[in-house]
């Protein structure tokens, strides 16, 4: 499948070869590809529906004699003629060579889609969310104005994280790491639950920080060198958010509070010392609405708090009245941010 913009994930069917592919593939397959499976057949009676095509396919094509009663026209009286025997048997053969040559066939398909990268792309407009379910099973939270690129091959699972911020809740499969690329840094992972920020630099001279925060499991943080190779820089724990910037060779560790972790699903945006540009970039995303910062010095203000990711007059009142800014609505959903101006002392 090449990629495209359509926002859809594979049909059941599509799905449904993938994993019979990989159960086939009994060397490599394992108690977690079998949790895994079970996990997606849960998911959807249509899951169910077509894997059980699948297998029966497969048991025909390895015994193509034992299609079940119907397939082929049975002779109605015990003492047939034997003309009426020979044609039964060679309607019998010809039908079963035909459903054997249909599965090797389906099977070649097949094998050329496991064989062949599944890529897709996965795009949300501004004040848009939307909900994945990869291949894999694994499944994907996207944030307002987020773009994905996913490769799915045989050995990767690869993301491309473009811009926005996703939660991923990843599928164990060893024999597959889950990769999320942003930049030159890489975040790779067996089966987890964790969150990337890539967020646009449209309020800062300098890039925003990639942030990486990871509720559950464990996920290793690489970085790409001069060699275009991919070196391990740490691991995280679950509780732990990365800050890493561009010119730094290491990201800034913190601790935080899980229960604002994927905070902006439930409408909330929740900081603990970020930067005012980081916040801005955060709104522009959640709101339809023009937002410009008149000195670039105030985007390495700091901001601790939580705002509301559906009511734009009542988080830029609260911004205001926490921080030294002057905000100004200069025509509808268009608003300027200045420093804001002390008062002049009284004259006694």
């Amino acid at each position: 499948m090449r990629p495209s913009e359509s926002s859809d994930c594979p049909d059941p069917a599509t799905a449904a070869l993938h994993w019979q592919l990989r159960k086939l593939d009994s060397g490599n397959w394992n108690a977690g590809d079998e949790t895994a499976l079970t996990t997606w057949l849960a998911q959807s009676p249509a899951h169910r529906e077509e894997f059980a095509k699948l297998e029966q396919l497969t048991a025909h094509m390895s015994n193509p004699a034992a299609y079940p009663p119907g397939t082929v026209t049975a002779p109605r009286a015990r003492y047939a003629t034997r003309t009426r025997k020979t044609t039964s048997r060679r309607s019998f053969l010809w039908a079963a060579g035909a459903g054997a040559a249909c599965a090797l066939m389906l099977l070649f398909l097949g094998l050329s889609f496991w064989l062949s990268p599944w890529e897709e792309n996965f795009s949300t407009a501004v004040a848009e969310k939307k909900s994945l379910t990869l291949p894999d099973g694994s499944h994907v939270e996207m944030d307002a104005d987020t773009r994905l690129f996913c490769s799915f091959t045989h050995s990767r699972r690869t993301i491309q994280l473009l811009h926005g911020k996703a939660i991923f809740q990843v599928t164990p499969d060893k024999s597959r790491p889950f990769e999320v690329l942003a930049d030159h840094r890489m975040v790779r992972v067996v089966g987890t639950r964790f969150e990337v920020a890539h967020r646009d630099t449209a309020f800062s001279h300098a890039p925003l920080p990639l942030q990486i925060t990871l509720q559950e499991g464990v996920i290793d943080l690489y970085s790409r060198n001069s060699q275009e190779i991919y070196e391990r820089i740490l691991r995280l724990d679950p509780g732990q958010q990365a800050n890493w910037s561009a010119a730094e060779e290491f990201p800034s560790v913190q601790k935080i509070s899980l229960q604002s972790f994927g905070a902006w699903q439930q409408g909330r945006l929740v900081y603990q010392g970020e930067p005012l540009a980081s916040v801005l970039a955060d709104l522009q995303r959640a709101f339809p609405a023009q937002i410009e910062l008149r000195e670039p010095s105030l985007a390495a203000i700091q901001f601790n708090g939580t705002l509301s990711a559906t009511n734009l007059p009542e988080t830029l009142s609260l911004l205001q009245s926490a921080l030294p800014l002057h905000i100004t609505e200069i025509a509808p959903q268009k608003f300027i941010i200045a420093k804001q101006i002390s008062s002049a002392p009284a004259a006694h």
